[in-house]
């Protein structure tokens, strides 16, 4: 990611399409073949080289097939 050039905190900054990975624990009860629906929150914030939009959350809500039991 880019930095902006601020001097504390430095927030990084991403350009065009962004992947995170997140990992998740699933219940110990999920079985193969389950279907677990996953709810994120994101923070984000637009900017241009002129300005920036006021930061706004965005939620992701999707369904998530269980392909194996979850390790011990």
């Amino acid at each position: 990611p880019l930095q902006t050039k601020a001097k504390s905190p430095p927030t990084p900054i991403y350009k065009g399409e962004v992947v995170f990975i997140l990992h998740a624990m699933l219940s110990p009860a999920a079985s193969a073949g389950d279907i677990e629906d996953i709810r994120l929150t994101v923070r984000l914030q637009a900017c241009n080289q002129g300005l920036c939009l006021k930061p706004a959350d965005m939620v992701i809500e999707m369904p998530m097939v269980v392909s194996s039991p979850p390790r011990k």
